[in-house]
Protein backbone atom coordinates (compact mmCIF):
# COMPACT_ATOMS: atom_id res chain seq x y z
CA UNK A 1 0.00 0.00 0.00
CA UNK A 2 1.30 3.52 -0.90
CA UNK A 3 1.17 5.97 2.00
CA UNK A 4 -1.94 8.11 1.43
CA UNK A 5 -1.00 11.88 1.62
CA UNK A 6 -3.87 12.96 3.41
CA UNK A 7 -1.49 10.99 6.77
CA UNK A 8 0.20 14.12 6.89
CA UNK A 9 -1.92 16.56 6.81
CA UNK A 10 -3.71 18.11 9.42
CA UNK A 11 -6.88 19.35 7.62
CA UNK A 12 -8.09 16.46 5.80
CA UNK A 13 -10.22 13.72 5.11
CA UNK A 14 -8.52 11.81 8.15
CA UNK A 15 -10.75 13.19 10.40
CA UNK A 16 -13.65 10.96 8.67
CA UNK A 17 -11.96 8.19 9.21
CA UNK A 18 -11.19 8.32 12.85
CA UNK A 19 -13.72 5.87 14.13
CA UNK A 20 -11.98 3.13 12.42
CA UNK A 21 -8.67 3.98 13.87
CA UNK A 22 -10.06 4.21 17.26
CA UNK A 23 -11.40 0.17 16.82
CA UNK A 24 -7.31 -0.83 15.07
CA UNK A 25 -6.14 1.51 18.04
CA UNK A 26 -8.03 -0.60 20.81
CA UNK A 27 -7.40 -3.75 18.92
CA UNK A 28 -3.40 -3.13 18.90
CA UNK A 29 -3.53 -1.65 22.88
CA UNK A 30 -5.64 -5.44 23.93
CA UNK A 31 -2.95 -7.40 22.26
CA UNK A 32 -0.20 -5.68 24.07
CA UNK A 33 -1.83 -5.83 27.23
CA UNK A 34 -2.68 -9.11 27.17
CA UNK A 35 -0.08 -10.91 25.45
CA UNK A 36 1.79 -13.63 27.27
CA UNK A 37 5.10 -13.52 25.69
CA UNK A 38 7.86 -15.99 25.32
CA UNK A 39 10.85 -15.61 27.14
CA UNK A 40 14.52 -16.31 25.84
CA UNK A 41 17.54 -16.53 27.70
CA UNK A 42 19.42 -14.23 25.34
CA UNK A 43 19.04 -10.78 25.32
CA UNK A 44 16.25 -9.63 22.37
CA UNK A 45 16.46 -6.02 21.08
CA UNK A 46 13.54 -4.52 19.44
CA UNK A 47 13.77 -1.85 16.31
CA UNK A 48 10.42 -0.69 15.83
CA UNK A 49 8.28 2.75 15.11
CA UNK A 50 4.99 4.12 15.91
CA UNK A 51 3.46 4.80 12.10
CA UNK A 52 3.13 2.77 8.75
CA UNK A 53 5.88 3.28 6.17
CA UNK A 54 9.63 3.80 5.90
CA UNK A 55 11.68 5.48 8.94
CA UNK A 56 14.90 3.34 8.93
CA UNK A 57 14.06 0.83 10.87
CA UNK A 58 15.61 -2.06 8.55
CA UNK A 59 19.32 0.13 8.08
CA UNK A 60 18.79 0.44 12.00
CA UNK A 61 18.66 -3.28 12.81
CA UNK A 62 21.32 -4.16 9.90
CA UNK A 63 23.62 -1.22 12.05
CA UNK A 64 23.10 -3.09 15.69
CA UNK A 65 23.38 -6.36 14.50
CA UNK A 66 27.06 -4.92 12.51
CA UNK A 67 27.88 -3.47 15.88
CA UNK A 68 27.13 -6.59 18.04
CA UNK A 69 29.24 -8.31 15.86
CA UNK A 70 32.67 -6.36 16.23
CA UNK A 71 32.11 -6.79 19.86
CA UNK A 72 32.00 -10.69 19.47
CA UNK A 73 28.62 -11.17 19.85
CA UNK A 74 26.47 -13.87 17.30
CA UNK A 75 23.51 -11.71 16.43
CA UNK A 76 20.77 -13.26 14.72
CA UNK A 77 18.00 -10.91 13.24
CA UNK A 78 14.40 -11.85 13.12
CA UNK A 79 11.41 -10.72 11.28
CA UNK A 80 7.92 -11.99 10.28
CA UNK A 81 8.85 -11.92 6.80
CA UNK A 82 6.20 -9.88 5.45
CA UNK A 83 5.39 -10.50 1.52
CA UNK A 84 6.99 -13.87 1.51
CA UNK A 85 4.78 -17.28 1.33
CA UNK A 86 6.75 -19.34 3.75
CA UNK A 87 5.59 -19.54 7.45
CA UNK A 88 7.99 -20.54 9.45
CA UNK A 89 10.46 -20.53 11.16
CA UNK A 90 13.15 -20.49 9.30
CA UNK A 91 16.74 -19.63 8.54
CA UNK A 92 16.92 -17.26 5.55
CA UNK A 93 19.53 -18.57 3.06
CA UNK A 94 19.86 -16.28 0.19
CA UNK A 95 21.12 -18.79 -2.13
CA UNK A 96 17.93 -21.12 -1.58
CA UNK A 97 15.25 -18.37 -0.51
CA UNK A 98 14.02 -15.59 -2.56
CA UNK A 99 11.92 -12.58 -1.81
CA UNK A 100 8.99 -14.44 -2.82
CA UNK A 101 9.56 -17.05 -0.18
CA UNK A 102 10.43 -15.02 2.90
CA UNK A 103 10.14 -11.51 1.74
CA UNK A 104 12.60 -8.56 0.61
CA UNK A 105 13.28 -7.45 3.84
CA UNK A 106 14.85 -11.29 5.24
CA UNK A 107 16.75 -11.56 1.88
CA UNK A 108 18.15 -7.93 2.49
CA UNK A 109 18.92 -8.94 6.25
CA UNK A 110 20.25 -11.83 5.33
CA UNK A 111 22.99 -10.23 2.77
CA UNK A 112 24.75 -9.31 6.23
CA UNK A 113 23.70 -11.75 8.97
CA UNK A 114 21.91 -14.65 10.20
CA UNK A 115 18.21 -14.05 9.57
CA UNK A 116 14.91 -15.93 10.88
CA UNK A 117 11.95 -15.06 10.14
CA UNK A 118 8.38 -16.89 11.28
CA UNK A 119 4.43 -15.29 11.50
CA UNK A 120 4.74 -16.11 15.14
CA UNK A 121 8.35 -14.91 15.89
CA UNK A 122 8.50 -16.04 19.52
CA UNK A 123 9.02 -19.20 17.70
CA UNK A 124 12.09 -18.01 15.27
CA UNK A 125 13.62 -16.62 18.48
CA UNK A 126 13.90 -20.38 20.02
CA UNK A 127 15.48 -21.41 17.42
CA UNK A 128 17.56 -18.88 16.75
CA UNK A 129 18.94 -19.36 20.31
CA UNK A 130 19.58 -23.07 19.44
CA UNK A 131 21.47 -22.21 16.32
CA UNK A 132 24.09 -20.43 18.36
CA UNK A 133 22.69 -16.38 18.34
CA UNK A 134 23.67 -14.94 21.61
CA UNK A 135 21.01 -11.80 20.45
CA UNK A 136 17.92 -11.13 19.11
CA UNK A 137 16.88 -7.91 17.07
CA UNK A 138 13.46 -7.94 15.98
CA UNK A 139 13.28 -5.66 12.76
CA UNK A 140 9.81 -3.50 13.16
CA UNK A 141 8.83 -5.17 16.91
CA UNK A 142 7.41 -2.55 18.71
CA UNK A 143 3.93 -3.76 18.45
CA UNK A 144 4.83 -7.34 18.25
CA UNK A 145 3.83 -9.12 21.66
CA UNK A 146 4.96 -12.71 21.65
CA UNK A 147 8.64 -12.42 22.50
CA UNK A 148 9.89 -10.59 26.10
CA UNK A 149 12.19 -8.02 24.88
CA UNK A 150 14.97 -6.53 27.04
CA UNK A 151 15.23 -3.31 25.22
CA UNK A 152 13.17 -1.45 22.79
CA UNK A 153 14.78 1.02 20.50
CA UNK A 154 11.94 3.27 19.07
CA UNK A 155 12.59 5.14 15.79
CA UNK A 156 11.10 8.30 14.14
CA UNK A 157 11.08 10.19 11.37
CA UNK A 158 12.94 13.75 12.18
CA UNK A 159 10.60 15.20 8.94
CA UNK A 160 7.62 13.66 9.25
CA UNK A 161 6.71 13.13 12.68
CA UNK A 162 4.03 11.12 13.50
CA UNK A 163 2.40 13.03 10.28
CA UNK A 164 -1.46 14.04 11.74
CA UNK A 165 -0.94 12.00 14.76
CA UNK A 166 -4.19 9.69 13.48
CA UNK A 167 -4.13 5.80 13.85
CA UNK A 168 -4.56 3.51 10.75
CA UNK A 169 -6.46 4.11 8.59
CA UNK A 170 -6.95 8.02 9.69
CA UNK A 171 -3.40 8.32 9.76
CA UNK A 172 0.03 6.50 9.88
CA UNK A 173 -0.26 5.85 13.39
CA UNK A 174 -0.31 1.77 14.45
CA UNK A 175 -1.22 3.11 18.04
CA UNK A 176 -1.60 5.93 20.19
CA UNK A 177 1.50 8.05 20.52
CA UNK A 178 1.65 7.98 24.89
CA UNK A 179 1.73 4.24 24.92
CA UNK A 180 3.94 3.32 22.39
CA UNK A 181 6.82 6.02 23.91
CA UNK A 182 6.19 4.51 27.43
CA UNK A 183 7.46 1.00 25.83
CA UNK A 184 10.29 2.62 24.16
CA UNK A 185 13.84 2.16 26.41
CA UNK A 186 15.87 4.73 23.71
CA UNK A 187 14.13 6.89 21.04
CA UNK A 188 16.33 7.34 16.91
CA UNK A 189 15.59 10.44 15.11
CA UNK A 190 16.01 9.48 11.43
CA UNK A 191 17.54 12.74 9.32
CA UNK A 192 17.14 16.51 9.79
CA UNK A 193 14.66 17.07 13.06
CA UNK A 194 12.38 19.83 11.63
CA UNK A 195 9.06 17.78 12.45
CA UNK A 196 7.01 19.37 15.38
CA UNK A 197 6.80 16.75 17.13
CA UNK A 198 10.11 15.44 16.49
CA UNK A 199 11.89 18.46 18.02
CA UNK A 200 9.23 17.98 20.96
CA UNK A 201 10.96 14.84 21.73
CA UNK A 202 14.42 15.44 21.16
CA UNK A 203 13.91 18.38 24.19
CA UNK A 204 12.39 16.04 26.37
CA UNK A 205 14.38 12.87 25.81
CA UNK A 206 17.98 12.52 25.62
CA UNK A 207 17.62 10.75 21.99
CA UNK A 208 20.11 9.41 19.00
CA UNK A 209 20.45 10.44 15.92
CA UNK A 210 21.24 8.86 12.44
CA UNK A 211 21.08 9.18 8.58
CA UNK A 212 21.64 6.95 5.92
CA UNK A 213 24.45 7.75 3.89
CA UNK A 214 25.89 6.42 0.33
CA UNK A 215 28.20 3.92 0.27
CA UNK A 216 30.06 1.49 -1.86
CA UNK A 217 28.91 2.43 -5.55
CA UNK A 218 30.68 2.18 -8.14
CA UNK A 219 29.20 5.09 -10.44
CA UNK A 220 29.32 8.52 -9.75
CA UNK A 221 26.19 10.42 -9.41
CA UNK A 222 27.36 14.06 -9.71
CA UNK A 223 25.93 15.31 -13.18
CA UNK A 224 24.70 11.65 -14.28
CA UNK A 225 20.85 11.83 -15.92
CA UNK A 226 18.95 9.21 -13.35
CA UNK A 227 15.69 7.08 -14.14
CA UNK A 228 14.70 6.05 -10.50
CA UNK A 229 12.25 3.35 -9.16
CA UNK A 230 11.27 2.35 -5.51
CA UNK A 231 8.94 0.43 -3.91
CA UNK A 232 9.91 1.23 -0.23
CA UNK A 233 8.14 2.99 2.69
CA UNK A 234 9.18 6.89 1.18
CA UNK A 235 9.98 6.57 -2.23
CA UNK A 236 10.57 10.57 -1.80
CA UNK A 237 13.78 9.56 0.51
CA UNK A 238 15.39 7.63 -1.89
CA UNK A 239 15.05 10.37 -4.79
CA UNK A 240 16.12 12.96 -1.90
CA UNK A 241 19.56 11.11 -1.82
CA UNK A 242 19.72 10.95 -5.43
CA UNK A 243 19.41 14.79 -5.31
CA UNK A 244 22.04 15.47 -3.03
CA UNK A 245 24.10 13.31 -4.76
CA UNK A 246 23.92 15.11 -7.61
CA UNK A 247 22.26 13.33 -9.52
CA UNK A 248 19.95 14.99 -12.46
CA UNK A 249 16.81 13.00 -11.79
CA UNK A 250 14.80 12.88 -15.24
CA UNK A 251 11.78 10.40 -13.89
CA UNK A 252 11.14 8.70 -11.20
CA UNK A 253 8.52 5.79 -10.34
CA UNK A 254 7.00 5.29 -6.84
CA UNK A 255 5.74 2.01 -6.03
CA UNK A 256 4.01 0.76 -3.06
CA UNK A 257 6.50 -0.70 -0.03
CA UNK A 258 7.09 -4.61 -0.56
CA UNK A 259 6.27 -4.06 -4.29
CA UNK A 260 6.22 -7.05 -6.87
CA UNK A 261 7.83 -6.17 -10.01
CA UNK A 262 6.35 -7.85 -12.77
CA UNK A 263 9.16 -8.34 -15.59
CA UNK A 264 7.17 -6.13 -17.69
CA UNK A 265 7.64 -3.16 -15.24
CA UNK A 266 11.30 -3.74 -15.22
CA UNK A 267 12.00 -3.45 -18.65
CA UNK A 268 9.73 -0.77 -19.51
CA UNK A 269 11.61 1.33 -16.80
CA UNK A 270 14.91 0.53 -17.94
CA UNK A 271 14.01 1.60 -21.74
CA UNK A 272 12.03 4.65 -20.81
CA UNK A 273 16.04 4.89 -19.25
CA UNK A 274 17.57 4.32 -22.52
CA UNK A 275 15.50 6.28 -24.35
CA UNK A 276 16.02 8.84 -22.30
CA UNK A 277 20.52 8.45 -22.51
CA UNK A 278 19.84 7.64 -18.71
CA UNK A 279 20.92 4.90 -16.03
CA UNK A 280 18.25 2.94 -14.43
CA UNK A 281 18.93 3.47 -10.34
CA UNK A 282 17.09 1.51 -7.58
CA UNK A 283 17.51 0.47 -3.89
CA UNK A 284 19.05 -2.54 -2.53
CA UNK A 285 15.57 -3.66 -1.13
CA UNK A 286 13.92 -2.83 -4.51
CA UNK A 287 16.73 -5.19 -5.88
CA UNK A 288 15.80 -8.18 -3.75
CA UNK A 289 12.73 -8.66 -5.43
CA UNK A 290 13.61 -8.09 -9.20
CA UNK A 291 14.58 -11.46 -11.50
CA UNK A 292 18.33 -11.78 -11.20
CA UNK A 293 18.32 -12.23 -15.38
CA UNK A 294 16.51 -8.46 -15.46
CA UNK A 295 20.18 -7.02 -12.95
CA UNK A 296 21.63 -5.93 -15.73
CA UNK A 297 21.72 -2.51 -16.43
CA UNK A 298 20.28 -1.52 -13.27
CA UNK A 299 22.40 0.54 -11.05
CA UNK A 300 21.78 -0.72 -7.09
CA UNK A 301 22.13 2.33 -4.21
CA UNK A 302 23.94 1.18 -1.45
CA UNK A 303 23.21 3.29 1.93
CA UNK A 304 23.88 2.46 5.65
CA UNK A 305 23.43 4.09 8.97
CA UNK A 306 25.72 7.13 10.05
CA UNK A 307 25.09 7.94 13.72
CA UNK A 308 25.67 11.00 14.99
CA UNK A 309 27.48 9.41 18.24
CA UNK A 310 28.61 5.98 17.34
CA UNK A 311 30.54 5.73 20.57
CA UNK A 312 27.49 6.11 22.05
CA UNK A 313 25.39 3.59 20.63
CA UNK A 314 28.13 1.37 20.95
CA UNK A 315 28.10 1.86 24.64
CA UNK A 316 24.14 0.89 24.38
CA UNK A 317 24.82 -2.08 23.19
CA UNK A 318 27.48 -2.80 25.55
CA UNK A 319 25.24 -2.50 28.65
CA UNK A 320 22.41 -4.23 26.89
CA UNK A 321 24.48 -7.56 26.64
CA UNK A 322 26.35 -6.97 30.00
CA UNK A 323 22.73 -6.76 31.25
CA UNK A 324 21.45 -9.57 29.46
Amino acid sequence: MKTPNFWYKQKSIGKYLEPLGFIYGAVTAYKIRYSRPTSVKIPVISVGNLTVGGTGKTPIAISLAQILKEKGEVPAVILRGYGGRLHGPIKVDGKIHSALDVGDEAILHAKHGRTWIARKRSQAAVQAEKNGATVIILDDGHQHSSLKKDFSILIVDGEKGFGNKKIIPAGPLREHINTGLKRADKIVIMREITNKSAKALAERHHILKANLKIVDNNISLAGTRVVAFAGIGQPDYFFETLNNAGAELIETYSFADHHKYSSTQIEDIKDRACVLNAITVTTEKDATKIDLAQHSNICVLKTEVEWENISEIRQLMKKIMTRG
